[in-house]
Parts: structure tokens; C-alpha cells; sequence
């Protein structure tokens, strides 16, 4: 306790006699406060069973959150959880101009400029395609535009389904593939980006 005193008195004395240092803590904390305002992308909401949900969006949009007509419901079959994964990639802060979608062979391809990586899910046949640019650091000081592409597959038989042309993954799968927090409470889920 004596200690903690000491160290109080010494901050205290510290920042009394640097007052251009308080000045610059005191606008960082004011900037850092108003940017995560606006850059923090509220949670997404869907309701088992409904085709309406809540889509968060960042502050800068406008309004927070924008109302989503989904193709399919969430459903839940064998006590386990079915989100559109077009939704739930979107509830992540992808945009919807990143996420093409081909019913007709039941494949969704989601670009995520985030993390630098394209996401194939295949309904038809169960896998995941998750491919990862790398770019090679001795390139980019070549000035060399080559990139290595890594790609993992994932064969997920009991975690895809289709449903009306929509491809359904289960909400593990899901929170680990978009970085996702899942919650579910009654029948309303919230989805919140991590």
C-alpha cells in the first residue's frame, strides 16, 4: 500500500510538471474515444425460425442497423444451429459487394479484404475453401507483384446444408470461419464481430 502511494505521488508530480504532455494524453483519449464510435460495428440479430433480421453497421453508414430480408430462416435441426452464411459473413463487416453467390451449383464465394483470404463454401459438396494471399516479402522489395496463394480445404458433411437455394452452416463453424461471436437466447441470436 505504501508502494502504490509513492508510485501515485510520483505520476502525479510527473504530469504537473509536463504540461504539454497532458495536453497530447488528454486529445489522444478525446480522438481514440470518438474513433471507436464510429469504426465499432454493432452486433447483427436473426431470430430462429424468421426470415427478418438486424444487419449492424458501422456508425459512418448512417442509421446503425439496417433491417435484412433473408432467403431462409435460421433452423435449427438435431439440436444444432443453421445460419445463411451469406448473412453471418455480412454480420462480420463484409460487405455485400464481396459475397457472390451461384444457387444454381449451390456455391458462395465471400472475398474478406480483412484478413486477405477468399472463402469458397461448396453446398453440393460439403467443403470449405478458405485460399490466403502471402505476399513474399523479398517481392514487394523487388517490387516484384507476385503472391503465393495457400489454400485449405475442408470437407464439413454435417455442417452445410441447403435450404431454398441457401447455403445453411452451423453457427461453430460459422464463428470460427468469419471471427464471429454466436449467441443464441430463446430464438433471437446475436452475432458480434470480434
Amino acid at each position: 500500500m505504501f508502494k502504490l502511494k509513492i508510485l501515485i505521488k510520483n505520476i502525479k508530480n510527473f504530469f504537473k510538471d509536463a504540461p504539454e504532455l497532458r495536453t497530447i494524453l488528454f486529445f489522444t483519449f478525446i480522438f481514440t474515444f470518438t474513433a471507436y464510435s464510429f469504426l465499432y460495428q454493432p452486433p447483427s440479430y436473426a431470430w430462429i425460425g424468421l426470415t427478418r433480421a438486424e444487419l449492424g453497421e458501422l456508425p459512418i453508414k448512417g442509421s446503425q442497423y439496417v433491417t435484412v430480408e433473408l432467403k431462409t430462416a435460421p433452423v435449427i435441426i438435431c439440436n444444432k444451429l443453421y445460419l445463411p452464411a451469406d448473412f453471418v459473413a455480412m454480420a462480420s463487416g463484409i460487405s455485400q459487394d464481396k459475397i457472390y453467390s451461384d444457387p444454381e451449383n449451390s456455391v458462395l464465394v465471400i472475398y474478406d479484404t480483412q484478413h486477405s483470404r477468399i472463402i469458397t463454401i461448396d453446398g453440393k459438396n460439403k467443403k470449405v475453401l478458405i485460399s490466403k494471399r502471402e505476399c513474399n516479402l523479398l517481392d514487394e522489395i523487388t517490387l516484384k507483384k507476385e503472391s503465393v496463394m495457400n489454400k485449405k480445404e475442408y470437407i464439413q458433411p454435417d455442417e452445410i446444408i441447403i435450404k431454398n437455394d441457401t447455403i445453411l452452416v452451423s453457427n461453430i463453424w460459422l464463428s470460427r470461419l468469419f471471427y464471429v461471436d454466436i449467441f443464441v437466447n430463446g430464438r433471437k441470436i446475436t452475432i458480434s464481430p470480434r
